[in-house]
């Protein structure tokens, strides 16, 4: 049995890939690799660079795979993440993972600008619709709700961005919140709660991303085969996913799926495939 390393995006934790260990059926064994801090690893310290990110992820690995062969997956800075820990293992003289996937993400080439995507106006409504996925149904009373929600904590949330150029926690008290209908207050103030957590954790993902590319020189290859599977309609990444070649030793694969950036959000079923497909793996949903 092989293991699957997830390493989840920016701001989120590993629990978008809960579905996948049912999906995938017994050949491979599906772990969850966090942000330290968060998720599953939330009793490990929180870390400041990527390097240290990387440190941390690949102790895990070391852990549980010593004596068996492991793939790891990373969406968005998930995979620039998972990169850094290939090095990180590669200096520490441990054996590498079959096959890296990254999905939606940039590769960790220091010669380029990185959107501020919080930032990005033209980008709101994508991150509205990514937003309102991230909410589990059960906690409103219909679509409907749901929708005008997040679509009042956004306003929030931009509307505080707009004033002072930052990112902030949004207060429940905020006019954009009052005279919510179908709702009860102390949902809003779940939801709010879970929506500020993911937004700080954003900003601050961002940052050691932002960082990380500008203090690098290098391109250091891996001796690991890449999958690449980018969005058709990502504005954000558009065709930098192509420069992934630059990092691997070995011809990088690559799919194309059609959806923009937030694809992890829209059909996590429709990537699974590609991963269970490449592996040789049934998808017990197929």
């Amino acid at each position: 049995m092989k293991r699957l390393y997830c390493v989840p995006g920016g701001g989120t934790t590993s629990i978008l890939f809960i579905k996948w260990q049912k999906l995938l059926g017994e050949e491979i064994k599906v772990e969850y690799l966090d942000i330290p801090g968060r998720g599953y690893l939330s009793k490990k310290p929180e870390q400041e660079s990527m390097r240290g990110i990387a440190e941390v992820m690949a102790d895990v690995i070391e852990k549980k795979s010593a004596d068996e062969p492991y793939l790891i997956f990373g969406y968005c800075f998930g995979a620039v993440a998972a990169y850094e820990t290939c090095r990180v293992l590669k200096e520490r003289g441990f054996h590498m993972p079959e096959r890296l996937f990254v999905c939606g993400s940039y590769s960790p080439t220091p010669d380029k600008e990185i959107e501020r995507i919080l930032g990005c106006s033209r980008l709101r409504n994508e991150i509205q619709r990514m937003f309102y996925h991230m909410f589990p149904g059960f906690l409103f009373k219909d679509e409907k709700v749901q929708r005008e929600v997040c679509s009042a904590y956004m306003k929030a949330l931009y509307s505080i961005y707009d004033r002072k150029g930052v990112i902030e926690d949004v207060s429940t008290d905020d006019k954009a919140l009052a005279g919510l209908k179908g709702v009860d207050a102390e949902s809003i103030e779940y939801i709010v709660e879970l929506a500020n957590n993911y937004f700080g954790n954003y900003v601050k993902d961002e940052k050691v991303l932002l960082s990380y590319c500008n203090d690098r020189s290098d391109k250091e290859k891996l001796p690991v085969p890449v999958t690449v599977i980018y969005g058709r309609d990502d504005d954000i990444i558009g065709d930098e996913w192509k420069k992934w070649q630059e990092f691997t030793d070995f011809e990088m694969t690559y799919h194309e799926i059609p959806f923009d950036h937030f694809c992890l959000v829209d059909d996590m079923d429709l990537i699974l495939n590609i991963v269970a497909d490449t592996e040789g793996v049934k998808n017990e949903q197929s």
